[in-house]
This record gives C-alpha cells, sequence and structure tokens, in this order.
C-alpha cells in the first residue's frame, strides 16, 4: 500500500514538471515582451530597476577592496578654490601645481576631468604644459578629459592639442545615464568614433589598457558597472543641516551639520526598501558614503610626518583622478548605492571595476548584441529552473492542501481556501527570491552579466508566474483534463 502510494506520488510529481513547461514557456515568453514594452509604457516604477538597485549591497559587498587600493579621487569644490585665490574656471596654474604635487607622490597616473578646450587668455598655460610634461617624463602619465566639438571631433585647445600623446593622452568622457531611472548603470568601453576617422576610447577603457599592457576583449559590450560596498576611509566632506526634534531646543554648533552619507549595515539587510530600514534606524534614508578614498587640493600641503604618510598611502603607484564638486555643477552621476556623486567617481567605479576583475569584467548584453550567447544560456538555465519550480510548487501544493473540498461549511471552506492562497503566495514568494537572486548569481559568476542584464530577463517572467499568466496561457492553448471538467461542471 506505502509503495503504491509513492509511485502514484512520484507519478504525480513527473506529471506536474511535464504540465510546468508549457507555462513556463509562455511565462518566459510573456517576460520577455514584458521586459521590452512595459519600461517604454509603463514607465521605471514597473520595471526590475528596483529589485537590481535592492540586490546592488549584496553585489558590491562580494568583490572586495583590491581594485580600490589602487585608485583614489582629489575633489576640488569651492573651498579649494577660495583657499586658492581662484575663482572657475581656475587658472592653468592651479592645475599645474596639483600636478606637481601628485608627480612629487609619485603617483602612478593623473587623471584631470576638466575639458581643457576652450581659448581662454592665461598666462600659466605655459606654466601648465611644462608641467604634464615633466610629470611624463618622471614616468607619470596625465590623461585630460574630451569631449566632442561642434564638428564631433575631440580636440582640446591648439597648444595643449599639440603635447599629444608625448605628454597628455586625451580620453572620451561621454557618458548616457539609464533612460529609465537616470542611473551610471552601464560605462561605455568601444572606442568613439570622430568624423576623420580616428577613435578615443573612455578613460576607464584606455587607462586600463595602458597600466595592463594589453587590450580589454568584448569592448563592443558597455561595463556593467559593480558600485562599492565598504566607504573609503576618507570620502567627501558634504555636510546637510540637522534641526532639533523638540521645537525651540538650540543644537550645540558642533551638532548643526552631520554627513551627509552613512556606512552601510549587513549587506542582506541593506536589501530591504528604504521605508522599512527607516523604521529601525531613521538615517538609513541616507544613501552609502563613496567608496574610493578622497583627497583635496589643501590635503596636498603637510604639515607633520602623519600627513605625508597619509598622502604616500593615497597617492603612490595610484591612479589619481582629479574631479570637480563645485555648487551647481552639472558634472554628477546617481549611483544605486552612494546617490548623486561627482562624475569622477564613475570614472573611478569604472577603473576599480576593470582592475579587479579584467576581461571578466561584467557586461551589459542583449539578444541582438555581440554577447547574446550569455544570455541564451542564462535563459536556458532559467527556464528549467523555473519548470523545476513550477512542478515542485504544484506538488507541494497538492500535499499539502487544506482540502476545502472537505469542508461541510462554507465558512470552513473559505478559510480552507484562503489558507491554500496564502501559502501558495508564501511558497512562491520564497521560490522567487531565491530564484532571482540565483539567477543574478549565475549570470554574475559564470556568464559576466550585469545586474540589469539579468533582472531584465528574469524579474518579468517572475512576475508573469506569480500572476499566474503562464499557466492561463497555456491553459488556453491547450486545455488541461482538470480545466475541461471544471469548465463544463461549471
Amino acid at each position: 500500500m506505502t509503495s503504491q502510494n509513492d509511485n502514484s506520488g512520484e507519478e504525480s510529481c513527473w506529471q506536474n514538471f511535464k504540465k510546468a513547461i508549457l507555462p513556463t514557456c509562455f511565462s518566459i515568453l510573456i517576460g520577455f515582451v514584458a521586459a521590452f514594452f512595459l519600461p517604454k509604457i509603463i514607465g521605471e516604477e514597473f520595471s526590475v530597476r528596483s529589485a537590481a538597485r535592492a540586490y546592488s549591497p549584496l553585489v558590491g559587498e562580494s568583490r572586495g577592496t583590491e581594485g580600490r587600493d589602487k585608485v583614489s579621487v582629489l575633489l576640488i569644490d569651492d573651498r579649494s578654490l577660495q583657499n586658492a585665490h581662484q575663482s572657475w574656471p581656475a587658472s592653468y596654474g592651479y592645475y599645474a601645481r596639483l600636478v606637481d604635487a601628485l608627480v612629487r607622490y609619485r603617483a602612478k597616473a593623473v587623471f584631470i576631468d576638466v575639458v581643457f578646450a576652450s581659448s581662454r587668455d592665461d598666462p600659466s598655460l605655459t606654466r601648465f604644459t611644462e608641467s604634464v610634461c615633466r610629470a611624463s617624463e618622471a614616468g607619470t602619465r596625465v590623461y585630460l578629459a574630451a569631449r566632442r566639438n561642434e564638428t564631433g571631433s575631440f580636440k582640446l585647445r591648439p597648444e595643449i592639442q599639440a603635447l599629444v600623446p608625448r605628454c597628455v593622452q586625451p580620453v572620451a568622457i561621454e557618458y548616457d545615464p539609464d533612460a529609465l531611472d537616470q542611473m551610471a548603470w552601464n560605462y561605455r568601453l568601444a572606442p568613439e568614433q570622430t568624423p576623420d576617422g580616428s577613435k578615443l576610447s573612455s578613460v576607464a577603457a584606455t587607462m586600463y589598457q595602458d597600466l595592463a599592457g594589453r587590450p580589454l576583449q568584448e569592448v563592443n559590450l558597455p561595463l556593467a558597472i559593480n558600485w562599492g560596498y565598504e566607504p573609503a576611509e576618507r570620502g567627501i566632506g558634504w555636510l546637510v543641516p540637522v534641526k532639533s526634534d523638540k521645537p525651540g531646543e538650540v543644537l550645540p554648533q558642533a551638532a548643526t551639520y552631520a554627513s551627509y552619507c552613512r556606512s552601510p549595515d549587513n549587506e542582506y539587510y541593506e536589501t530591504l526598501p528604504p521605508a522599512v530600514r527607516s523604521i529601525f534606524r531613521p538615517e538609513d534614508y541616507k544613501p552609502f558614503c563613496v567608496f574610493n578614498n578622497t583627497l583635496y587640493p589643501a590635503d596636498l600641503v603637510t604639515a607633520s610626518e602623519d600627513d605625508e604618510r597619509r598622502l604616500e598611502t593615497n597617492v603612490q603607484d595610484r591612479v589619481v583622478m582629479v574631479g570637480m564638486a563645485l555648487q551647481g555643477s552639472n558634472d554628477r552621476v546617481t549611483s544605486p548605492l552612494h546617490g548623486n556623486i561627482p562624475g569622477v567617481y564613475m570614472h573611478a567605479a569604472a577603473l576599480d571595476n576593470l582592475l579587479f576583475y579584467g576581461d571578466d569584467f561584467k557586461r551589459n548584453a542583449g539578444l541582438g548584441e555581440e554577447g547574446r550567447w550569455r544570455v541564451l544560456v542564462l535563459l536556458t538555465i532559467g527556464f528549467l529552473a523555473m519548470v523545476c519550480m513550477n512542478a515542485v510548487g504544484k506538488c507541494v501544493k497538492k500535499r499539502f492542501s487544506f482540502e476545502p473540498e472537505k469542508c461541510k461549511s462554507q465558512s470552513c471552506r473559505r478559510a480552507c481556501s484562503a489558507g491554500d492562497f496564502l501559502a501558495a503566495k508564501g511558497v512562491g514568494f520564497i521560490f522567487y527570491t531565491v530564484f532571482f537572486a540565483g539567477m543574478i548569481w549565475f549570470g554574475q559568476k559564470f556568464l559576466n552579466l550585469g545586474v540589469l542584464a539579468v533582472a531584465d530577463v528574469a524579474g518579468f517572467a517572475i512576475l508573469s508566474e506569480w500572476l499566474n499568466w503562464g499557466d492561463r496561457l497555456a491553459n488556453w492553448w491547450s486545455p488541461s483534463k482538470e480545466s475541461a471538467s471544471e469548465h463544463s461542471a461549471a
């Protein structure tokens, strides 16, 4: 008797597995259609960006700080210009002094995220050109930001352009934020074409290839930035005003300002929605502090041996990226972890990713692009996983049903039906959460796919499964005996 029950159970589970194939096919098909059309029709709120942002802490925490320890950021803010008796735009002599100081502390390379394209009367230009050439002779390569001009070319002002490639190397800083949520998910690696037939690569791609001494593979696919998780010891010095919770209370001067950012907690806790986290700690609405070690021009003036050691730690044998953090500046990007930050941190994050992953950097690929085989492999794995989940879910539901049909009273049937519904949704939530996390982990680990590339494939397929669209379409396409009998009974 037991043997017969076990065999019937095994047969039932196998039948459930076969029955799950067609609904899963429809779920994935619906997922593809939804992933393509819904963001264009409904917008980001109904897309998978929120799930991708929630998973970002897990991705950032998993990759460590090895690449970060090779890249530092030097921020020029309004106070820095005031202390140097400068106004915007700062003189070329100001940048010359910064380059000289970084060379003195033996920086491996310097990138200045300021476009020196327009001609302006500045007698210190000669000092700047001499400074960058001295840096090159000392072994410190200088990279200068370049943006397309009205003719489509990447040109610096003639006096500086004449130093290419002997003393300086221009790099492209073109950047397209995500069309849906305006965040910096991806970073261009492919060289930018110019009307004269020449090419210019991005900051991170150029600097990595120069440092590694070899070209990157698959540069036609954009880099999917994995933003770092653990904050640097020294980050952005921005402050925000603080008000007392008690009416009329005056806070001490030292307590009237607080940091705009915070240190993250456990990475799993950080995947919770901000509204949930802020219940436990009100400051959890703040973004994470930046990942890269940050200096200011004032730090280059040392007054003690401790200052010297700090500079040697943050500059010697490192890439130093010089960026702007001026009030009112539009040179900002939005990170899923760090909020709205100066654009130089995006270039630092991209270079950090390349230094950490090498040719295994994470890519944002689609079915119509060079890396479509990665998406096809992910689809195959996801299809098999969803079939198994669907089959197991049906088997669990059948074996652990509250059996409302055995109830004699209507209230009992309603209670059992509600129990079945809640149990099914609870099991489904666990299954789909594990499936989504597993797909992202597999795509990152074995296929080098970015979070968004995986989320776009998996997210809407999960939504389709959650709403039973696949089952309904499968029953319409090929009605089962159970659904036919229910229809005739009705």
